[in-house]
Order: C-alpha cells, then sequence, then structure tokens
C-alpha cells in the first residue's frame, strides 16, 4: 500500500512540475526532426521523379529508333515526345501536363552515333529539379539530372 502511494505522489509531482524543461527540449528538437522527415519525403519524391525521367528518355529513344532517319531526329517531336508523349511539331492547346513537371527541362537533344557499323539514336536531357517542401525552412537546393540513353537505329 506504502508503495503505491509513493507512486501516486511522484506521478503527481511531475504533473505539476513547471519548470518548462520539457517545452525548451521539444522546441530546440521539434525543427530537427521536422526537416529530417520533409528532407525524407522530398528525397522519395527526387528519386521517384529522377526514375520518371530515365523512362521518358529510355521510352522516347526506342520509340525514335522504330521511326525512318528522316524523323527519327527530329529535335522538336522528339522533345515533344519525351516531355508530353505527342510526336508532333506543334502540340495542341491544351498540351498535358508534362513529365519533367515539377522540374524544368534545360537542354534536350538527340543525337546520332555510329558504333561498329550501326547507327544509334542517343536521348540525352538535362532536367532541374527543385526542393519545394524544403524551401519553407529556408533550404532551396536543386539538382539537375541528367540523363542518356543509347538505342541501335531499326527503321522499321
Amino acid at each position: 500500500m506504502r508503495k503505491r502511494r509513493f507512486r501516486l505522489v511522484r506521478a503527481r509531482n511531475v504533473l505539476e512540475c513547471e519548470s518548462g524543461a520539457a517545452l525548451v527540449e521539444m522546441t530546440v528538437i521539434l525543427p530537427v526532426l521536422l526537416i529530417l522527415f520533409v528532407g525524407g519525403v522530398e528525397f522519395g519524391r527526387a528519386l521517384t521523379y529522377h526514375h520518371a525521367i530515365e523512362k521518358a528518355a529510355r521510352d522516347t529513344g526506342r520509340y525514335l529508333s522504330r521511326l525512318p532517319e528522316a524523323l527519327a531526329f527530329d529535335q522538336t517531336r522528339a522533345r515533344n515526345y519525351f516531355q508530353y508523349g505527342l510526336f508532333t511539331s506543334q502540340l495542341p492547346t491544351q498540351p498535358p501536363a508534362p513529365i519533367t513537371r515539377p522540374g524544368q527541362l534545360d537542354s534536350f537533344l538527340v543525337e546520332r552515333a555510329t558504333r561498329l557499323s550501326r547507327t544509334n539514336v542517343i536521348v540525352k536531357a538535362d532536367v532541374r529539379y527543385r526542393f519545394d517542401l524544403l524551401t519553407f525552412v529556408g533550404l532551396g537546393p536543386e539538382l539537375t539530372f541528367k540523363v542518356q540513353h543509347e538505342q541501335p537505329l531499326i527503321e522499321e
């Protein structure tokens, strides 16, 4: 009985303590934990975005490799296919959302390369990605994803 009573008194003393040490500790630790959490979420978004950009470059290279050589190296059509999935020289008035969103396409190039007497299509793109979730804490880093895919020209 005495032991139980001691626990109740001790718990009551802790609850009535107004020194504020716990509040100070929380104000120091909470921003660090928040930045770590948001940074982890943002890093996951960046990896997903990089994968989407890689896939777009691979799909563009595969699509262009099956076209006649005159069409395969048309920069405007290739860029539109990479960004929007539309192989046209002019976009419609309401184009779909680009695959490069939320980033910005800095440079895009389709080139021809000859390797072992075979013509290859090379798709190169530089896409800038900004960490939007980290801007509220004053951090605004950017990454530039450089992707490249090479595919043999098939011309079916």
